[in-house]
């Protein structure tokens, strides 16, 4: 009898503890290709998330003339410097600055220092990987690229950072994804409520 008492009192718990949330995981979690889909999907979000300051020509920090900047970072699209020895005031616009060649103190770039549909002239014509890349330095000497402006993934045919491209590409297919998996939803709920009214 107490045997059983105590089988009941077990079953009692079990049931009070039971989570359906907990239960539809862990079988969630038994579906491996399902289970590695949603964690590549999450991991495809937060690059869509982070992809304006990881894939950019314009730098994260930047020391010119004493001023720092943070033009990645920044909500404005241009600074005003003073010179200290002159006093001429020079007015920086983030989005056409040439930093790969400003004379700065200091200069963080992003990983990969493309924006995309920014053309690389100089690397045009489908340039791979490993293939020779072209750098002019700010005298017009033609050098080999160094390594932080290397195109990782090579150029397309107008001399686009495919890279770049890719990342930013992974931003604007999940805003597309969210609009019409969002629409799709509300067009369920909209069916099925204008159903319910309709048969009652």
């Amino acid at each position: 009898m107490n045997e059983e008492l105590k089988q009941a009192a077990v079953m009692d718990t079990t049931k009070t503890d039971f989570s359906f949330g907990k239960y539809a995981w862990s079988q969630f979690k038994k579906n491996k290709p399902a289970y590695y889909s949603y964690k590549f999907l999450i991991f495809l979000a937060i690059i869509a998330l982070i992809a304006p300051f990881i894939a950019t020509d314009q730098p994260l920090y930047c020391k010119y003339k004493g001023v720092s900047m943070f033009p990645a970072l920044s909500f404005s699209n241009n600074c005003e410097v003073k010179n200290p020895e002159t006093g001429e005031v020079e007015n920086i616009q983030y989005d056409i600055a040439d930093w790969k060649h400003m004379d700065a103190e200091t200069i963080i770039f992003a990983p990969v220092p493309y924006s995309p549909n920014k053309t690389d002239y100089d690397n045009a014509d489908y340039v791979s990987p490993n293939g020779n890349q072209i750098f002019i330095t700010a005298t017009g000497e033609q050098t080999e690229m160094p390594t932080k402006f290397r195109h990782w993934l090579g150029t397309n045919k107008a001399g686009e950072d495919v890279l770049s491209g890719l990342i930013n590409g992974t931003r604007i297919f999940l805003n597309h994804w969210i609009v019409v998996d969002g629409n799709c939803f509300l067009d369920r709920i909209n069916i099925r409520c204008h159903g319910r009214l309709f048969w009652r």
